[in-house]
């Protein structure tokens, strides 16, 4: 069982983070030794342990990757999953045991069960003690590792380095790091674009580094990794690995803002700023240094909205970061009918996010009115079929997408009336298919859209009925419409008579 350690319990276990302690950095922080001290063991239930050797690694913000509001929250996150799920699979993975974590300022901890631990391979790898045979151990060690992420699991590593690979005094290899991984349970960000760490400095294959991301890429990682090794054995003299230029490139497209800035652009948030509700927050119009941009504000504190859908911060950042990184897909981010996101807001409870679009109005609000012709109407409905027939295809391996709450607040049109999807709060499917269904919550759809025959099988039959729903509404409403203009027409004539 994990349990959250106190931090002065680290501190306990690292002797304040001595220098003796130090083993060395990993990409985000710094790694320490400790001794589970007699005593702490009630920390957690059904676990008495004395004088265990552990492994302390501290997430620090690093000198030369650029880390972002909320990434170490999301890294912390995602490797204590894959911890949780890779200690009962291979004995070249670690036992996570604990952890520690604070939101402001933002620090995490992870705390590892590593027996007979000797070093980091970065620290033997200079050694002479370290021969040519125990060098081998560790690279086959390691190549199993990745055979199974690869194959059975579909995960990619996309940091691979020898920072990263503890030794035990076996010389078994144990990886350690799992603060980029993706697939399985974690997002898939193979195909994310601007990305502002793709990798560990000289590790990444610079010809895939712009591309999508692949199993070649942790390949040729691992391919670098043995030959300083060996070099180091053969001529006592190693040699800096090239460095890509493409890896820890900041990203230029995405932007982050203050809640301050994002006021600063609505008006303080006015009510004639304001387009409308959806379904976990608000959405305003705003003007950035003379530019129209749309701001849409997870509401963590609209207590109807709670009371309706389960809204709490720690689920409205995970949205945040979903969305983020779909809108950054290869495959999706040049959509017609997706929004455009060029900023977001990650700052203590607000968690917003800024689109690149002029907004006529959301179709919600233009059901009623009579600019909304048939043929403008027509035209909404066409694009917004478009868009579902794309998502509902499946793109090998990853699974077809399902929206699971399609309604008319959650589709903006533009001056053109082009519709513009902009929620994706309850998306499954494609980069999310493993990750989504291990995440909690109660929220299925909206409320009164969901087809009764299909809620929790998620397929796609239940979009269809989505779709009809708003289409129903498109045609009811247009109906009521012309109906209420003849009414009037006749009511005036006969009161002129």
């Amino acid at each position: 069982m994990v349990g959250l350690i106190p931090y002065e319990y680290l501190c306990l276990f690292t002797n304040e983070f001595s220098e003796e302690n130090f083993i060395g950095k990993f990409q985000f922080g710094k790694l320490y030794r400790g001794i589970w001290e007699d005593g702490s063991d009630n920390i957690i239930e059904d676990n008495k342990w004395e004088d265990l050797e552990v492994l302390v690694k501290i997430y620090e913000d690093p000198l030369i990757y650029k880390v972002y509001p909320g990434d170490t929250h999301e890294r912390f996150r995602d490797e204590m999953q894959a911890a949780e799920l890779f200690k009962r699979n291979n004995p070249n993975l670690p036992k996570l045991i604990g952890y520690w974590y604070q939101r402001e300022p933002e620090q995490a901890a992870l705390i590892y069960e590593l027996k007979a631990l000797q070093d980091a391979l970065s620290n033997l790898i200079p050694k002479d003690s370290f021969c040519w045979l125990q060098r081998i151990k560790v690279a086959f060690g390691l190549a199993s590792v990745l055979e199974i992420l690869h194959c059975y699991s579909r995960y990619l590593i996309r940091n691979i380095d020898a920072a990263h690979i503890m030794v035990d005094k076996d010389y078994n290899p144990i990886l350690i790091d799992f603060s980029m991984l993706s697939g399985g349970i974690v997002f898939d960000k193979k195909d994310i674009l601007c990305q502002h760490v793709h990798g560990c400095y000289g590790y990444i294959d610079p010809s895939l580094a712009q591309g999508g991301w692949s199993e070649k890429c942790d390949v040729f990682a691992y391919g670098f990794f043995p030959s300083p090794a060996h070099n180091e054995c053969i001529i006592n003299k190693g040699q800096r690995r090239p460095t890509n230029p493409f890896a820890g490139k900041e990203c230029e497209n995405i932007k982050v803002y203050s809640y301050e800035d994002l006021s600063c652009y609505t008006n303080g948030f006015r009510k004639e700023n304001l387009i409308g509700n959806f379904q976990f927050g608000k959405v305003y119009h705003g003007v950035m240094e003379g530019q129209q941009v749309t701001v849409k504000i997870w509401d963590g504190v609209n207590k109807k909205n709670r009371r309706n859908y389960g809204t709490l911060g720690t689920q409205n950042e995970l949205r945040l970061r979903a969305e983020l990184l779909l809108l950054k897909h290869r495959k999706l981010i040049s959509l017609p009918y997706l929004v455009n996101v060029i900023g977001y807001c990650h700052e203590n409870e607000h968690f917003s996010v800024v689109y690149d679009l002029k907004p006529l109005n959301s179709m919600h609000n233009l059901l009623l009115k009579d600019t909304f012709t048939w043929s403008r109407r027509i035209k909404a409905a066409l694009g917004l079929a478009c868009l579902l027939k794309f998502l509902h295809t499946p793109d090998p391996p990853n699974e077809k997408y399902l929206v699971c709450n399609i309604a008319a607040p959650h589709i903006m049109l533009d001056q053109e009336y082009n519709p513009k999807l902009f929620d994706f709060g309850m998306f499954r499917g494609g980069i999310f298919s493993d990750w989504w269904y291990d995440y909690p919550s109660k929220n299925d759809e909206c409320f009164g859209y969901a087809d009764p025959a299909t809620i929790g099988e998620g397929i796609s039959a239940q979009q269809v009925y989505l779709f009809y729903c708003v289409w129903n509404i498109f045609m009811r409403l247009m109906f009521i419409s012309w109906v209420f203009k003849i009414f009037r027409r006749k009511t005036h004539q006969n009161y002129v008579v």
